[in-house]
């Protein structure tokens, strides 16, 4: 069996530095290279604002499926295993009507 390593550091100086250095290397986006891309989009929301109306429908709602991903959160998946082979038609549609008001209940809050 072969003995165990300990790699403790005793100075805590060097382990410290150990810890805040970066195996990755330095970031490849750097200030300037963000405040360019936010630049550009703030831009380019500005222009989408003014040309709104020259929007189609489609369009419109294109943009709002992809705006509210920012604005509200998204609702967690919901999953039940349900056997309906022995159940009544009144039943399965109590059983949706519970699930429906479990489901909207959870994503008003």
């Amino acid at each position: 069996m072969s003995e165990r390593k300990d790699y403790t550091f005793n100075n805590r100086e060097i382990a410290s530095a150990a810890g805040r250095k970066s195996k990755r290397g330095p970031g490849k986006f750097n200030k300037k290279v963000k405040d360019t891309i936010a630049t550009l989009a703030e831009r380019l929301l500005e222009d989408v604002l003014e040309n709104l109306d020259e929007l189609d429908a489609n369009q419109k709602a294109n943009l709002m499926v992809k705006v509210v991903e920012y604005i509200q959160p998204r609702l967690k998946s919901v999953g039940a295993e349900i056997t309906v082979a022995n159940m009544s038609e009144q039943e399965m549609g109590d059983l949706l009507d519970q699930k429906l008001k479990e489901y909207y209940t959870a994503s008003d809050n």
